[in-house]
């Protein structure tokens, strides 16, 4: 480990820790104007402290994945988890994505749809209240040449032994998302709809049948009311009897929102009395925490490597492991 860190960034460590951790709070040319000021002279440029990053980046991504190195994998996931069950433990599984705008291969020769390209980065977060959770990302399996799915398997094997786990997935509903589940867990595993992305799906449906306010309004709150109380087949009768509307197509869209998705909508009134998560929002700001807050601010742009450097960094510091890597690192 200690000969990686010296062939490929060979500085002092405290030189090295304090770019790490301000390059994901300042932009490098904001690094670069604060190293100069506490070094009292320039030692590096932006684009120079980019370099180093990733650099760093790598070791890191090293560092997180040893400790795995070797092991097998024998983790049984359990088939029935009772999900309204008070006081009962849960392995939350939150799994999403963030895109940041993509840095143009060449700036004399900008792109038509360069504003449409995107750098994407899966963010999963997994764990429970008591253990603590582990922030994982496409981008640390990307540097180590594994894929999402393996990564997950590699950090579940190193928290947690070979009991069956009692793992619930909360996701947006997304069909990439759902598939990964069951690759991961297998098909039992429950799969909760995030609350949120239901009920806004829902108002958003609503408002394009070009219905009278009062009218919309009163479906909207209807079919919520249901769906609140996990009766989806309730809805999806309400919305055929009770709504009258000339937009016929965005209404079966509607019902074939409610038909794909019955299976991962629960009672969401029970399971908040038994205290459990019925939404993703600490997934949301796990997203934020590892990637938006530094990555999408006005003006920003980024490759796949810096990105997803910046991104090894935080996770870092987000598994509280920084202190430990540091103390190692020669």
């Amino acid at each position: 480990m200690s000969s990686f860190l010296d062939s490929c960034c060979y500085q002092s460590k405290g030189l090295r820790e304090f770019y790490s951790y301000y390059a994901n709070r300042l932009s490098y040319r904001e690094t670069e104007l604060l190293l100069g000021r506490f070094s009292g002279a320039a030692s590096y440029k932006a684009r120079h402290l980019c370099n180093k990053v990733s650099c760093e980046s790598k070791a890191i991504g090293q560092y997180q994945l040893q400790a795995a190195a070797g092991q097998q994998l024998s983790l049984n996931f359990a088939e029935q988890v009772d999900i309204y069950a008070a006081g009962a433990r849960e392995i939350t599984y939150l799994d999403d994505g963030v895109g940041v705008k993509k840095q143009k291969p060449c700036r004399s020769k900008p792109l038509k749809s360069a504003s449409r390209e995107r750098v994407q980065t899966d963010v999963v977060l997994i764990g429970d209240d008591s253990a603590g959770y582990r922030y994982l990302s496409s981008a640390l399996a990307r540097d180590r040449g594994m894929d999402l799915e393996g990564l997950i398997g590699l950090s579940l094997s190193q928290r947690y032994d070979n009991g069956c786990l009692p793992v619930v997935a909360i996701t947006d509903g997304a069909r990439s998302i759902h598939n990964r589940v069951g690759r991961l867990f297998g098909q039992d595993v429950p799969v909760i709809l995030d609350w949120y992305h239901l009920s806004k799906k829902i108002r958003d449906y609503l408002s394009r049948l070009s219905l009278k306010k009062e009218d919309k309004e009163k479906h909207i709150q209807q079919i919520q009311a249901y769906l609140w109380w996990g009766q989806a087949r309730e809805a999806l009768i309400y919305s055929d009897e009770r709504i009258e509307t000339r937009q016929g197509a965005i209404l079966e869209e509607l019902q074939g929102y409610l038909l794909k998705h019955e299976q991962e909508i629960c009672d969401y009134q029970r399971r908040q009395q038994a205290g459990k998560a019925i939404g993703s929002g600490r997934g949301e700001k796990a997203n934020d925490q590892m990637i938006a807050q530094r990555q999408k601010k006005k003006g920003m742009a980024w490759s796949q490597q810096g990105a997803g450097a910046l991104t090894i960094l935080r996770s870092l510091e987000l598994n509280q492991q920084w202190e430990a890597y540091w103390n190692m690192a020669a």
